[in-house]
């Protein structure tokens, strides 16, 4: 293919293919990505990568898989990360991580058992997402909150008020109400 230009050729040497317009260097077994573009996901610590447009499109992929991913059992869960895994990377999705020092290493295409992996863990920290949604809602005294759906009961954690504070906030109403406080 004439778009392929191999850089070294010789039988010893390892073998570095440059992709033309791609960004794309590939260097034996690794993949280097010079720039990440706006479909890959960015894999790494820290907040900051959750705003990229790939990493965006990745939740909200795992929304639309989590009731299907809660309800599986340990096996199923796998084949259901690695079908999200296959359909992102379809779509022209990479799952790349810096390799080098935090501002000025090189990106590098993870393999698929840790994009696998990180699929795998989004998941899971939508589930602690969604169940501190849930324990702020019953929290706040909110109708109770289950996987985004309000069920129609409500929980109250405060005590009810004393007579004693109740007759006094009564009274502090009326008075408003009486003089349109």
């Amino acid at each position: 293919n004439d778009k392929l230009n191999a850089m070294s050729t010789t039988p010893d040497a390892p073998t570095s293919t440059s992709f033309p317009n791609s960004g794309v260097q590939q260097q034996g077994e690794d993949v280097l990505v010079v720039v990440p573009g706006p479909l890959d996901v960015i894999m790494g610590r820290g907040r900051h990568n959750k705003n990229k447009p790939g990493n965006r499109r990745l939740q909200q992929t795992l929304e639309e898989y989590y009731e299907q991913y809660e309800a599986a059992d340990k096996f199923e869960k796998t084949v259901l990360s690695e079908v999200i895994l296959n359909a992102m990377v379809a779509n022209g999705s990479r799952f790349l991580i810096r390799d080098g020092e935090k501002n000025h290493g090189v990106w590098v295409q993870v393999s698929p058992d840790k994009a696998r992996e990180k699929i795998s863990h989004d998941f899971r920290n939508l589930r602690n997402e969604k169940k501190k949604a849930t324990d702020k809602a019953r929290k706040d005294g909110e109708p109770n909150k289950v996987n985004g759906a309000a069920s129609g009961v409500s929980w109250n954690p405060k005590r009810p008020r004393s007579a004693k504070t109740s007759a006094k906030q009564n009274q502090m109403h009326d008075t408003k109400r009486l003089f349109g406080v």
